[in-house]
């Protein structure tokens, strides 16, 4: 009955979780795309309706992995630690405001780390099919091969079952990863007094546009996802411009046919090109 009651209150986390990410990002995504239509921070290169279809096609394959898989092994590995008392945050003694702000760092971090892991040899040929789109908004960042993220759940059991965070720290935290996700890759044009602040703060659209380059040293920086301070921490930290001037994607794969969503989901099984012969 015990076992009933705890599978039960789980899938209720879930549920509720479900219609706070539909809600929560389906309204950024509208008011994004409406707003990157208006103040737009880099001039489009590729047509519009093929990407948004390209990569709502790549977003259909992939996000049942996180819905279906990841979320669910998490949380119930979560709930596993917390009764056990395993895991770092249920073994130091913590007042519940400085618990909650050190799983947010902690898990915060773990992305940092993990999107570093993405650029090494074995994940960046995944990972590529991200960074190959020839612009870069609010589309691109629901864009990941359904093998990153099936490549993401190993990572985040251990994670979970060396911190030890609650259900509910690991849900609100991937709620603000995905709001993140979807802000810093908009194609939105922020005042410049704003944006040069916030970005010391969190990830900014002119700060990850730095990430998604076409320079290669610019591509191997600005890791992180939520808060900035880990790439200043780790040396990794590229500055912003006041303008735009950056040209999005990967040079060796800017032919408008390898963006097709057949070649995207066969290119991390065959040999991936090196960036470029002179970066």
């Amino acid at each position: 009955m015990a076992l009933k009651a705890k599978k039960f209150l789980l899938n209720a986390e879930i549920r509720r979780f479900d219609v706070l990410t539909i809600a929560l990002l389906g309204t950024m995504c509208v008011a994004a795309a409406a707003l990157e239509a208006q103040y737009p921070l880099r001039r489009r290169t590729a047509r519009q309706d093929v990407r948004v279809a390209v990569n709502g096609t790549l977003s259909l394959l992939g996000l049942p992995v996180l819905r279906m898989a990841m979320l669910p092994l998490s949380l119930r590995l979560a709930r596993n630690q917390i009764a056990r008392r395993a895991g770092l945050l249920n073994r130091v003694k913590l007042h519940p405001m400085m618990k909650e702000t050190a799983a947010f760092l902690a898990l915060d971090y773990s992305a940092y780390i993990w999107h570093r892991l993405l650029h090494s040899t074995l994940l960046w040929r995944f990972h590529v099919v991200h960074h190959i789109d020839p612009d870069m908004d609010t589309s691109t960042g629901l864009r990941f091969h359904f093998g990153e993220m099936l490549a993401t759940i190993p990572f985040r059991l251990l994670i979970v079952r060396l911190l030890g965070p609650s259900p509910r720290q690991l849900m609100n935290y991937e709620l603000i990863f995905q709001a993140s996700t979807i802000f810093h890759h908009s194609n939105l044009r922020l005042p410049w007094q704003f944006e040069s602040i916030i970005h010391r703060i969190v990830v900014s659209p002119r700060m990850h546009e730095v990430h998604h380059s076409q320079r290669k040293m610019e591509t191997w920086s600005n890791f992180s996802v939520v808060l900035s301070i880990w790439d200043r921490i780790h040396g990794t930290h590229h500055a912003i411009e006041h303008f735009s001037r950056k040209k999005i994607g990967v040079p060796s794969y800017s032919d408008a046919s390898e963006n097709a969503v057949a070649h995207l989901i066969d290119l991390p099984f065959g040999e991936i090109r090196p960036w470029h012969p002179y970066d």
